[in-house]
């Protein structure tokens, strides 16, 4: 999937909530490379680090970039199938 297709597809979906389960598993456990993640979901590979690093806690996140990294999340679970516990 391209950039333009998960955009269209973030641009598509209507997110209201956060959700830190599914941030941690892109994070940590999706094996998604923090350079696509930023790639995806226009968040800098530096904020995305301190975020997984713990720098920066969940409960500090921007909103925004906490639903941005859920809805790119959810869409990666749905599409590649990808499981989180």
């Amino acid at each position: 999937m391209d950039n333009k297709e998960v955009g269209d597809m973030m641009a598509n979906k209507v997110l209201t909530q956060a959700d830190s389960k599914l941030i941690y598993w892109l994070l940590h456990d999706s094996g998604i490379s923090n350079v696509e993640i930023s790639r995806k979901t226009k968040i800098s590979e530096a904020t995305i680090s301190r975020i997984k690093q713990g720098a920066t806690s969940m409960e500090a996140i921007k909103f925004g970039y906490a639903m941005e990294l859920t809805n790119y999340a959810q869409i990666l679970r749905s599409e590649e199938g990808h499981l989180y516990g």
